[in-house]
């Protein structure tokens, strides 16, 4: 009658005959399951702390940052809300993708002069930008939230802002007021919600190998 044993070395785990080769070997190599672990844990961990404003909306209003005297900064978290007492003008589309592979859909931007008389640039999706674009045509008198991280403008998209912007005639007082950044305002809580998840999943999904290759050695 043959015997069997399992023996474990080095993190592995394999089936031995009667003669006492291998007979089958199985790799639980629980390294791997931890670096796993890690790996995911941290990145649900980053991108939580890098996004925790915009997950849970906490923004600063930005006419009173304005009237503050504070200056508006890249990645400063700002809202307010648009409407017909606004000039806004449309003035670039753009398509994008994810990894210059996967297409992650088409951004609108639009120039705002705000209350006080400075320039910035809104960025929205495809639903925001249909309200905006109501409020423009004049076919809606509502409040429009705008709400997102202040982002510089990519390269191309600073190119038609200042097009747009020189067809003002705007005097160098009136320049000083422009800002070279736009309200990235194209819902970005939802796909940051989904990537945590999808690392969290992906976390328990290596303990709970991680768990199996234990149970399998006892």
């Amino acid at each position: 009658m043959s015997q069997k044993s399992i023996n474990q070395e080095n993190d592995n785990t394999y089936e031995t005959g009667e003669n006492g080769s291998p007979k089958k070997v199985k790799k639980y190599s629980r390294g791997t399951y931890i670096i796993g672990i890690a790996v995911f844990s941290l990145i649900a961990l980053l991108v939580f702390v890098s996004n925790f404003k915009t997950i849970f909306h906490i923004y600063d209003d930005i006419s009173k940052k304005l009237n503050e005297g504070e200056e508006l900064k890249e990645d400063d978290y700002v809202t307010f809300s648009l409407n017909q007492g606004y000039y806004i003008k449309a003035y670039a589309e753009a398509d994008y993708k994810l990894y210059g592979v996967i297409p992650s859909g088409r951004v609108y931007y639009y120039l705002v002069q705000l209350k006080n008389g400075k320039y910035i640039s809104v960025s929205a999706r495809r639903n925001l930008a249909a309200k905006i674009d109501n409020i423009i045509s004049g076919k809606s008198d509502e409040n429009v939230k705008i709400s997102g991280e202040l982002e510089k403008l990519n390269d191309q998209i600073q190119v038609y802002y200042n097009k747009t912007l020189s067809s003002f005639a705007l005097n160098d007082e009136d320049l000083e007021g422009v800002f070279n950044l736009t309200i990235d305002a194209t819902e970005k809580s939802t796909s940051t919600i989904l990537l945590i998840c999808a690392s969290l999943v992906m976390a328990l999904f290596f303990t709970l190998l991680l768990v199996r290759s234990y149970k399998k050695l006892q």
